[in-house]
């Protein structure tokens, strides 16, 4: 699970900013003032019914941040909005599309 300081209250969710979409998600971010980056993923119940199953979808985003923080550039905010698909991928492709995703927003160093 990602640090409290690297996360985005519900509160801040709202914003406009540069946008990509990808097959698994779409991606919001936007420049904040803070020498850190943060994070939010957003999974409706249209993807999937089950809380257990978008709770699982949310952790396994979360892990594949974590695992590139080191190369993240601070001062950004960023929303995932999870689509459908994402409930039928693994981890690992999970995880290219985001570091994908994070490179052509050109967050990541």
């Amino acid at each position: 699970m990602l640090a409290k300081e690297q996360r985005i209250s519900k509160g801040l969710r709202r914003w406009r900013g540069i946008s990509t979409t990808t097959s698994l998600f779409s991606l919001r971010s936007s420049a904040n003032d803070l020498s850190r980056s943060r994070f939010a993923f957003v999974v409706s119940k249209r993807v999937e019914r089950r809380a257990t199953v978008r709770n699982r979808v949310k952790r396994q985003m979360s892990a594949c941040i974590e695992d590139l923080l080191k190369s993240v550039r601070p001062g950004f905010d960023v929303i995932f909005y999870v689509k459908k698909e994402v409930v039928s991928h693994s981890q690992q492709s999970i995880c290219e599309s985001i570091k994908d995703a994070l490179q052509k927003q050109k967050i990541l160093i």
